[in-house]
């Protein structure tokens, strides 16, 4: 059936409707973008104002697509602002929120009057029981306290007071402590507040066994040989931890686990499970690796974490590259405290050649390392060496050592990787006799530091210095790996071992003496990503010290990676201004 012509009547009418639709469709197009929230807080400060906007429910809306859950939401407004403000010490403050819905958008905003701050007028801590008399205590009012009279009621400083006070007596020991009271009263007509906190430590409880799981393949009678406590010790958290730590630094295990049985506890003594899982008895390395000062390289590696059920393990670590080579193997023995005391047999092959020097060394040394209680690493050692070395105006010589000596190392820093605070000591004592075996006769002594502080987040100051010394009547004897040369990565500026003593041929040989100094900061612009500057000043010298510092200084990129800090620093010789710019590129820890 043919359609039926619309009337003039009809034409008119749909060309109403879609006039009127077209009307109307803007309106329609906005309401369904709803209108954006834009949130303001008024009358407080930068710091003040993050910490206030970050409690308020109303902050979690982007838009105004509901208008009946933001009115909600800004009705509690008020209430958020006044509690999160009485939690740090604003007791009287006032706050008045408006809301208003414009064409495109919903301003909320809080006027906020903070009013005077609540002091702490007084602060009574008494610890009292059997541990009351702990240096624990003592050190924690003195050093971590952070509730002090006269300073601002922050509720947070009072929650961690209670927490840590707590966390004291339980890692001493006292795991019954319990609290006689802990409140504070405030009168905030008066602005001063009055804090009470009471604790009772109760009996002490003490260590009992410690047993392994017997899956492992160590011997029992080793492992006892790592923990540090006895039956009858105080019990301590600490201990634990630092017995975890141990084992895992030990290499043998993947995965260390530890269990205080307090159900099991008989006279206050608390039996202690600690449960392993064995590495793998055999890790391999290979890594390709690149310096400004040693060119291009190969690394490989092999370990033997486990050669017998005793703890005895072996390593081999080979270098490859342009300007060094090297072939290294050390056999450890534990001690009798595995994780403080080690016997290490070392035998190895190195190799350096730059446009001075080119060396080859093979050393056969046994050494004894122990970390004392207060973290200082001492290693005495015999080393019988053998040198081949020549400087560039020289012929080859020879010499063969009977060394005896001793390093001294303190490390301390907050992390590996990136370090913002910390230091490292070392020392190297080392002489050597004339006799049948040594065919040089000299005594050196050798001192650095190292140290790293950050004035405020991701900005580091780093300084360190080394002053080494040697006591010989004859420059001739000693070998190239006991004289200095400076240059490269220690004196940026300067080429590789590039600084040292003139001779009358116009060459360069290495001296007795030594100083060096170096001062750098850098800032961290990314988690990966960062940049430098840094100034270096040294000298090398014989029997008349020269006052005439070598000082390189520049600016550098900075790549922070787990495994150390990438360098890339360009420099240049301020001392000698003749000499062009240079590129140092290295890979390692600050510390």
């Amino acid at each position: 059936m043919p359609l039926a012509t619309p009337t003039p009547a009809r034409r008119l009418c749909l060309a109403s409707w879609l006039a009127l639709a077209l009307l109307c469709l803007p309106g329609l197009l906005a309401a369904q973008a709803p209108r954006a929230i834009q949130l303001q807080l008024l009358g407080v400060e930068d710091e003040l104002h993050s910490t206030l906007l970050n409690n308020l429910s109303v902050r979690q809306l982007s838009n105004d697509q509901y208008p009946a859950q933001t009115d909600f939401l800004f009705r509690r407004g008020d209430r958020e602002l006044l509690d999160a403000l009485r939690a740090l010490g604003y007791y009287r403050a006032e706050v008045v929120g408006s809301l208003q819905r414009e064409q495109d958008r919903t301003l909320i905003r809080f006027q906020i009057q903070r009013g005077p701050a609540v002091q702490i007028r007084s602060l009574s801590l008494r610890i009292r029981g059997p541990g009351a008399n702990e240096q624990a205590w003592r050190d924690y009012r003195q050093f971590d306290l952070p509730l002090k009279t006269g300073q601002r009621l922050v509720h947070a400083d009072y929650e961690k007071t209670i927490s840590d006070l707590m966390n004291i007596a339980h890692n001493h020991g006292y795991l019954d402590a319990r609290y006689l009271q802990r409140r504070f009263e405030v009168s905030p007509e008066r602005g001063e507040a009055a804090i009470f906190i009471e604790l009772e430590t109760g009996e002490a409880y003490l260590f009992g066994t410690v047993s392994f799981d017997p899956a492992t393949t160590i011997e029992h009678n080793f492992l006892q040989r790592f923990v540090e406590f006895r039956p009858g010790d105080r019990f301590s958290n600490s201990a634990l931890s630092e017995l975890q730590q141990t084992l895992i630094s030990s290499r043998y295990f993947s995965m260390v686990r530890y269990e205080p049985r307090f159900t099991e506890q008989q006279e206050r003594q608390i039996p202690v499970h600690v449960q392993l899982e064995d590495n793998l008895p055999h890790r391999y390395r290979v890594g390709l690796g690149a310096g400004s000062d040693t060119g291009a390289r190969l690394l490989f590696g092999f370990e033997n974490r486990l050669v017998n059920k005793d703890g005895h393990r072996y390593e081999f670590d080979g270098l490859l590259g342009q300007r060094a080579q090297s072939a290294l193997f050390n056999y450890s023995i534990p001690g009798r405290r595995p994780a403080r005391q080690k016997w290490n047999l070392r035998t190895g092959w190195e190799a350096t050649q730059s446009d001075v020097l080119e060396r080859s060394r093979t050393t056969l040394m046994p050494e004894y390392t122990h970390l004392t209680r207060s973290d200082w690493l001492l290693a005495p050692y015999v080393s019988l060496e053998r040198e081949v070395f020549s400087y560039s105006d020289e012929d080859r010589q020879i010499s063969q050592l009977l060394l005896g000596g001793i390093g001294v190392q303190k490390r301390v820093l907050n992390q590996t990787s990136y370090p913002s605070r910390g230091y490292r000591h070392n020392l190297a004592l080392r002489t050597s006799q004339r006799n049948p075996i040594s065919d040089s006769e000299f005594t050196q002594l050798d001192l650095g530091s190292k140290g790293i502080y950050s004035p405020r987040d991701n900005w580091r100051l780093i300084a360190r210095g080394r002053i080494a010394t040697t006591w010989s009547d004859e420059l001739e004897e000693l070998p190239a790996s006991y004289r200095f040369l400076l240059g490269g990565e220690t004196l940026r500026g300067f080429a590789f071992e590039s600084v040292g003593l003139p001779t009358e041929d116009g060459g360069i040989t290495g001296a007795k003496h030594m100083a060096l100094a170096s001062l750098e900061t850098d800032y961290r612009l990314t988690r990966w990503f960062g940049v430098a500057a840094f100034s270096d000043a040294g000298q090398v010298y014989d029997d008349k010290i020269d006052t005439q510092l070598k000082i390189g200084s520049g600016v550098g990129l900075r790549g922070f990676t787990p495994v150390g800090v990438v360098r890339l620093d360009m420099a240049w010789a301020i001392s000698e201004p003749e000499r062009p710019w240079r590129l140092h590129f290295s890979l390692g820890l600050d510390l």
